[in-house]
């Protein structure tokens, strides 16, 4: 949380897994963070898990949602 608390802006989800312990702390994340968030990649297939604590976070974070493509 050090880290967030230095930062002016937090993005959270791509590469962290989806396992429980990992969910736990993302929604601890957005239960906490007061700062500008994206959410995205492994952070959205949890929230999707989950969709219900979405409500509890402090602020409404930015989704990034988009159909998985190649990278030319």
């Amino acid at each position: 949380m050090e880290q967030i608390a230095e930062s002016d802006a937090v993005a959270i989800g791509p590469g962290i897994g989806t396992h429980q312990a990992v969910a736990g702390a993302f929604f601890d994340v957005l239960k906490s963070c007061e700062k500008p968030m994206v959410v995205d990649a492994d952070g959205l297939n949890i929230l999707a898990q989950s969709p219900e604590k979405a409500k509890d976070a402090k602020i409404i974070p930015v989704l990034t949602p988009h159909p998985a493509r190649p990278v030319d």
